[in-house]
């Protein structure tokens, strides 16, 4: 029997095998399919040290890393420290503090003057971009003034004002208190922990009398700083209002002068420089109160921020009538301190403080005038002034010996102006001088024209062709 034979008596068995074949075709590709899937589920730990080390915790391994990027940050910031005191000799490093603000470029160090055991306070941060008036030893100069003319119970001394123009940081130097800033007593934690561990939780709400009292304080701060002439506060918060036995000064008046943009600039248009402090103001009496901070970008309150307060209803009423009042605007700092919460409060501080007899120099007046403007003022008026110092001279033939490199990264590159507030720059050099008849040489006959220069053209056509008499070749 051949095979065409037995296919014809049994049709069935090419059926069977082309069923059988079809299920071994799917089943192949079942697998196939089942297997990639599979590659792409199966968790595949992490090679290398990190996971072998923490067993495969990724959250470990990025804190570890962190810790390890803010330490050598520290340790590069001590460095930096240790250089500039050392070509000071003006204090002595005691220890340094970890990230107490919420400024990240920001360090602090505990430090001394070698006569004295006063506690100080040392913060180093980079120049801002923002400042219009170059960081030289006479705007320092002047700066140390105008801070030493700022005495008033309730604002935060500046001890030192200083430009490190190697590696272009600023160095400002006040007072230590170890009861730390408002929002420490807040939250009742210690000043020399990092903000990042000690604000995580909701603080303790002062209460009435004492939110009324350190009100009252800050509002004389900021009008004392106004009356001197100071452009408004925009870094008013209770992390830079500083706590002394019951007692309030105002700090961070020194960054609103040196161009430190606030965390709340994009919140407000620069039109509005009135409605800062006020503002600002509002925050910080909502977190007295309630122990808890409004958001950076937050310029009203809703119901549910007002339900925080509802223990203090005097404070409920204040905070209504700075953000939610009939005008719909923001009242001045003198309508707020005229309020009866903050008018009824005795400042015992005020009885013996005398305001006359403390001014600012005229050189810090223009300063503070250029700074509101927001421009440098005119050559003029700084010549009209005199203030050149030797200092100053030195610094600026320093840097232009050095080259445009050094000189261009000290100036501030923003927009405005960056004319020098002092008049540093050497004299122009004299102007060439001109002669006012150009001798002549060689003047054409007389006559001269087209038809004399081809004439003498002509004339050295007809002279004899010289031959020269080589003499350079070796002789034998």
């Amino acid at each position: 029997m051949t095979v065409g034979e037995f296919l014809e008596s049994h049709v069935w068995v090419p059926i069977l095998a082309a069923c059988g074949l079809g299920v071994i075709i799917v089943l192949l590709v079942w697998c196939i399919c089942w297997r990639r899937h599979r590659r792409r589920t199966v968790y595949v730990p992490l090679a290398g040290s990190v996971s072998e080390k923490f067993d495969g915790d990724f959250s470990e391994s990025l804190e570890l890393s962190n810790h390890s990027i803010e330490y050598k940050h520290q340790e590069s910031a001590m460095l930096r420290c240790q250089y500039y005191l050392r070509t000071t000799q003006l204090y002595h490093v005691i220890s340094q503090h970890e990230q107490m603000g919420s400024r990240t470029n920001k360090n602090w160090f505990l430090v001394n003057e070698p006569n004295s055991q006063e506690d100080l306070l040392l913060c180093m941060l980079p120049n801002s971009t923002s400042f219009i008036l170059p960081f030289t030893k006479q705007t320092a100069k002047t700066l140390k003034d105008v801070f030493g003319s700022l005495k008033h119970p309730y604002v935060q001394p500046i001890r030192g004002v200083d430009f490190d123009s190697e590696q272009c940081y600023t160095v400002l130097v006040q007072p230590f208190s170890s009861r730390g800033s408002l929002r420490d007593l807040v939250h009742g934690v210690s000043p020399l922990e990092r903000s990042s561990k000690k604000y995580s939780k909701r603080g303790k709400p002062l209460s009435s009398a004492v939110v009324a009292s350190y009100g009252r304080q800050v509002l004389e701060a900021l009008n004392f700083l106004k009356s001197k002439g100071f452009p408004p506060c925009t870094n008013l918060h209770t992390g830079n209002v500083i706590v002394y036995n019951r007692v309030c000064r105002l700090s961070g008046h020194e960054l609103s002068l040196l161009g430190h943009i606030p965390k709340m600039k994009k919140a407000i248009n620069k039109k509005d420089k009135d409605v800062w402090e006020p503002m600002l103001f509002g925050h910080m009496v909502y977190e007295m109160a309630s122990g808890l901070a409004l958001p950076d970008h937050a310029c009203s309150m809703h119901e549910k921020d007002y339900r925080h307060c509802e223990s203090s209803p005097d404070v409920t009423q204040v905070l209504r009538f700075i953000f939610d009042n009939e005008s719909g605007q923001f009242p001045s700092i003198d309508q707020i301190c005229s309020h009866p919460f903050f008018a009824n409060v005795v400042l015992k501080e005020l009885r013996s403080y005398n305001p006359s007899t403390f001014t600012i120099s005229s050189s810090g007046k223009s300063l503070l005038k250029a700074v509101r403007k927001g421009r440098a003022p005119s050559s003029r008026k700084s010549k009209s002034l005199h203030r050149v110092d030797d200092t100053a001279s030195e610094a600026s033939s320093r840097t232009s010996s050095r080259g445009p490199s050094r000189a261009s990264s000290r100036r501030p590159s923003s927009g405005h102006s960056t004319t020098t507030f002092y008049s540093t720059l050497p004299a122009r050099p004299p102007a060439p001088i001109v002669a006012k008849h150009r001798p002549a040489s060689n003047p054409l006959p007389s006559g001269a024209g087209r038809g004399a220069l081809l004439s003498q053209i002509r004339v050295g056509k007809r002279l004899k062709k010289t031959e020269s008499n080589d003499r350079s070749a070796a002789r034998i």
